[in-house]
């Protein structure tokens, strides 16, 4: 199969909804973070579709960036939805003090009017040189808004 149909179901797995096929899927193989995300596929000795869709995985999800809605299926940390990579890389210290690696960005801020309250749930106090990481983590979120829209994704890639 070649690699941009086995890219376009994994683009279906994340936008439809509860689809028979999708539903299928997630009864054998399990569902995926948010029901967004497909879960990989682990089973040496499945030579199934979907295992070869999901070798595909890692190319399709370098390609695509999220774009926040709601909040609630966007991985604060670990999804690409604000700059070009994850929180969790260009923000390193902040993420290793947080208590809340999985969260989504909806249970990370609350929304009141246009302003944003983050809550990075740390596990201590900050050290000086981690304030430098968390204060250019709020700059680069204060332009952050919800709305009341889906989180979706973004094509990135040009091939």
């Amino acid at each position: 199969m070649n690699i941009a149909l086995r890219a376009k179901w994994c683009w279906r797995y994340g936008q439809e909804g509860n689809d028979l096929w999708k539903s299928i899927i997630e009864s054998k193989y399990g569902g995926g973070d948010q029901n967004w995300w497909p879960r990989s596929v682990s089973m040496s000795y499945d030579k199934a579709f979907w295992k070869g869709i999901m070798n595909s995985y890692p190319k399709f999800k370098e390609n695509i960036s999220c774009r926040l809605g709601d909040g609630n299926r966007v991985r604060f940390w670990l999804d690409v939805w604000v700059g070009s990579e994850t929180l969790k890389m260009r923000f390193p210290y902040i993420f290793n003090v947080s208590n809340n690696k999985l969260g989504i960005v909806s249970s990370m801020g609350t929304q009141a009017g246009a302003d944003i309250t983050w809550n990075f749930q740390f596990r201590r106090s900050l050290y000086d040189w981690e304030h430098a990481q968390l204060v250019e983590l709020l700059s680069l979120l204060a332009n952050t808004s919800f709305n009341d829209h889906q989180d979706s994704w973004r094509w990135l890639g040009n091939s």
